[in-house]
């Protein structure tokens, strides 16, 4: 909730209204046993995303074929979780519907809590469920920073990935943020880290089907033939020089062939007739979320809302009964 954090963002950590969440975890008719004993111990946050640049299947140096994912991160959608240590040994998390950021937990205990206190854990973010947007992960993310800072323990960004993944069995990579990394969203493991985050790009966002939202393992994933696991190969090695080259046309092409080869898999309405638009009114390109309803037209960033490029995309997009939504910048 906004009223809960002051400040978010890339590698900024939110200012805590304390007293506000003391109160919601302890209300007055709670079992004393149960109640926190001390101000808030830790707090952690994660980021959201906007789909993914590039998603399909990978050959890693030995041959062996991956799942793998480029996510775009977007900061204005974030998760946020404190912790309190608690009298009883349990461990308690509200919204109690946060089951994966509960199984993190849990795992993190296993790993490094044999004498940990009670936790009482409170998550709040702003990321809608099933638009593809990386909202259970960033609870898990969020809930493992601030658990491990509770317990006094160091996890950086491959310990997080792993354990995301554990928990919630395809995790985004949105625990990297000093630079872009291809990732194994259903190992846990890195399949390439890039030199630097991806250039920043201006968006226009929009849901294609917000009645029908998704969760990643609610599908079967992709069974990409070969020549398509050969083009990602390709997309690859362009997002890559498109990364080292800060070359945003390229960036915005891999991003346009991911969704295509995708779509065959994932169709998302309207697909098509965005891109046309895309296309007609000088954008870059596409993107898409591969496990939800988001699309996205790159931009160059620092457009003003007021540029008859942007103008022309989001009256486009409204003409196809869709809400658009501008960012000047990621």
């Amino acid at each position: 909730m906004l009223e809960d954090r002051l400040t978010t963002g890339m590698g900024i950590e939110p200012t805590i209204l304390r007293q506000d969440a003391y109160r919601h975890l302890t209300p007055e008719r709670s079992d004393p046993r149960t109640r926190p004993v001390g101000q808030i111990t830790s707090v952690g946050s994660g980021l959201g995303h906007h789909g993914e640049i590039l998603q399909g299947a990978f050959r890693d140096a030995e041959g062996r074929i991956h799942r793998g994912l480029v996510s775009l991160l977007c900061p204005i959608f974030n998760s946020v979780a404190w912790v309190l240590s608690k009298r009883d040994p349990s461990v308690d998390i509200d919204p109690p519907e946060k089951s994966k950021a509960l199984s993190a937990v849990a795992l993190l205990l296993r790993q490094y809590g044999e004498r940990a206190p009670g936790l009482s854990i409170r998550i709040r973010n702003n990321i809608p469920i099933g638009y593809g947007l990386g909202s259970s992960t960033a609870d898990v993310v969020s809930t493992l920073k601030a658990a491990a800072r509770a317990l006094g323990v160091e996890l950086g960004p491959v310990q997080l990935f792993k354990l995301a993944v554990t928990a919630e069995q395809a995790s985004d990579g949105t625990m990297f943020t000093s630079r872009a990394v291809l990732a194994a969203h259903r190992e846990g493991i890195v399949i390439q880290n890039y030199e630097r985050q991806l250039p920043p790009m201006g968006l226009i966002s929009t849901n294609c089907d917000p009645q029908n939202p998704l969760l990643t393992l609610d599908f079967s994933p992709a069974r990409y033939e070969p020549a398509e696991i050969d083009h990602f190969d390709d997309l690859r090695r362009s997002l890559a020089r498109a990364i080292a080259e800060e070359n945003l046309s390229l960036l915005a092409s891999v991003g346009t062939e991911s969704a295509l080869v995708n779509q065959r898999y994932l169709p998302q309405p309207g697909l098509a007739d965005v891109l046309d638009i895309a296309r007609a009114n000088g954008a870059l390109g596409i993107q898409v979320a591969h496990s939800g309803r988001m699309i996205g037209v790159i931009l160059h960033a620092n457009l003003d809302r007021s540029d008859r490029r942007v103008l022309a995309i989001m009256s486009g997009v409204e003409e196809l009964g869709m809400v658009p939504m501008f960012i000047s910048r990621l």
